[in-house]
């Protein structure tokens, strides 16, 4: 990390420990034995705290929402600087295991998987920043692939980008492991299991070399496109289709953003109803039936904002 970084994080640390105002979050409720709820909403994410909130809007609706972790801690209201509490007390900690995918990931095959365990859910750990492609130990790559881009850093100029898939064909899966809060979920991700996302990581890396390679100025400073280390994909001649694929399959890493594992239609009806059961809904990014194009916290949210409604009107009639 070099000192300007180092500065900007220092300052980053400083700002937030003294400039800005952390807010007071509700008070833990102070719950009897006995006690009897209208409404009970699990989880106090970007989904469950719409939920409540709206509940509560209702004035002699008595609702419990629970929350396994605490109060958000500065970090999480300073653009930024919430992507820190990733991997601490404040993330649920789960890995997804990827099979035959992510070789060069820190540990070959699984890669982090962030989801919030605190007030605000994964909300609380989103960056709310636009990101550029920038290298770092967040991508969780393994030593040599690290130290390979950090040694062509040191000769040269080096730009990275992030490719991502917006809407992969393949489809991962989750299983309960059991039930205690130690028993995490078996999350498999099941990453371009599909030949065409394959096809589409391939094509879209090929058109960023092309269109880069034909720039003015790239012919101008004798840039060239340098080779990782990736003893895997030595078999295979440089920037050849062989070669990317083995690229795409070794390099791959997971984003944030997992959706659809009880997707409406085949999980829960059109009112977020889990089929089979009474009075029993969910309300959060697993019940979208397809993968939108873009982050999900917002559209969770408007998810939240369209159950409290349909809960409102069975209840209510309005």
């Amino acid at each position: 990390m070099g000192y300007g970084v180092q500065y900007m994080v220092c300052l980053a640390l400083f700002t937030a420990e003294y400039f800005v105002q952390t807010p007071e979050w509700p008070h833990d409720a102070k719950i009897k034995d006995g006690s009897v709820f209208d409404f009970i909403v699990v989880g106090a994410g970007s989904a469950g705290s719409v939920v409540a909130a709206r509940l509560t809007e209702v004035s002699q609706w008595r609702v419990l929402l629970i929350e396994a972790g605490g109060d958000p801690p500065v970090e999480a209201i300073v653009p930024g600087y919430s992507p820190s509490l990733q991997r601490s007390q404040y993330d649920w900690n789960y890995y997804s295991y990827q099979n035959q995918t992510g070789a060069a990931q820190k540990i070959p095959h699984v890669s982090p998987v962030a989801k919030g365990k605190v007030l605000g859910g994964s909300s609380s750990l989103n960056t709310m920043v636009y990101a550029r492609g920038i290298f770092s130990n967040n991508f969780f790559y393994n030593d040599h692939i690290v130290q390979s881009v950090l040694d062509l850093n040191a000769e040269h100029e080096i730009f990275l980008y992030n490719f991502l898939i917006l809407r992969p064909k393949s489809r991962g899966s989750v299983t309960i492991k059991g039930v205690g809060e130690e028993d995490d979920p078996i999350i498999r991700a099941n990453a371009i299991y599909n030949p065409e996302d394959i096809f589409v990581l391939r094509e879209g890396i090929k058109r960023i070399v092309n269109y880069i390679t034909e720039t003015k100025y790239y012919k101008h400073i004798g840039a060239k496109i340098f080779k990782m280390n990736l003893p895997q994909c030595d078999y295979f001649e440089f920037l050849s289709d062989d070669y990317w694929d083995c690229y795409c399959v070794n390099m791959l890493a997971m984003e944030y953003n997992q959706c659809c594992s009880s997707g409406m239609g085949r999980v829960v009806d059109e009112e977020l109803r889990i089929y089979g059961t009474r009075r029993l809904r969910v309300v959060d990014a697993s019940v979208m039936p397809s993968i939108p194009s873009g982050n999900l916290n917002i559209p969770t949210i408007t998810i939240a904002e369209r159950a409290s409604d349909l809960i409102k009107h069975e209840h209510l009639g309005k």
